[in-house]
């Protein structure tokens, strides 16, 4: 059955396969240490969803990253952040979708969960950190994301082909954006239902 769900420990082999196959090929960056998108601690302390089709294949996942402050932000994000940000912030990462289903909205189907989760969470940003030329930022930005440049990135996983922003949604603009999503993409939400635990 096509599903939503957070992801278990028992799926870290399916999670991180996904991961390095669509990383490897990605046209935005050259993947530089493989190893680091593996399933750990990060993994098991904080919150992985994902997508599993009828098949039971995972095909698109996410990552949420809770940060207290700007310290934790900037050790994830591993770049110079914006100087006014709101904390707790969820930083979104280790995103992958499966080349077969790119450019069907399931970016926006884990987004959508993960904005339900953060309203519940008392989350105040979310913080995505995304390159230029990726076509997700265009809707983002209908979302009520506000892109930043970045003065400075260090991050040592990925050499990017185009720079890297940090696109930030604040919390005043999560029921905006959840309706918005509900407009664009229901029949992903209705056909990948939600199943298992709540994240909350």
């Amino acid at each position: 059955m096509k599903h939503i769900r957070k992801a278990l420990p028992q799926d870290a082999d399916a999670i991180t396969e996904l991961r390095i196959r669509e990383f490897s090929r990605s046209a935005d960056f050259k993947l530089l240490k493989p190893e680091a998108l593996q399933w750990g601690p990060v993994d098991e302390a904080q919150t992985v969803i994902g997508v599993w089709n009828g098949r039971n294949q995972a095909i698109a996942t996410m990552r949420m990253v809770r940060v207290d402050d700007a310290d934790q932000a900037t050790d994830i994000l591993e770049c110079a952040l914006p100087p006014v940000l709101n904390y707790p912030g969820l930083v979104f990462n280790a995103a992958a979708t499966l080349a077969d289903y790119r450019r069907q909205g399931f970016n926006q189907l884990l987004r959508y969960y993960c904005i339900r989760y953060a309203r519940s969470m008392g989350i105040r940003s979310l913080l995505s950190p995304v390159y230029q030329s990726a076509p997700r930022i265009g809707f983002m930005k209908q979302l009520g994301y506000v892109c930043h440049d970045l003065s400075d990135s260090w991050q040592t996983k990925l050499k990017p082909n185009s720079p890297r922003i940090l696109c930030v949604l604040d919390s005043g603009r999560f029921d905006a954006a959840l309706a918005l999503i509900e407009t664009t993409v229901p029949e992903l939400i209705r056909d990948y239902p939600w199943q298992g635990d709540a994240l909350d």
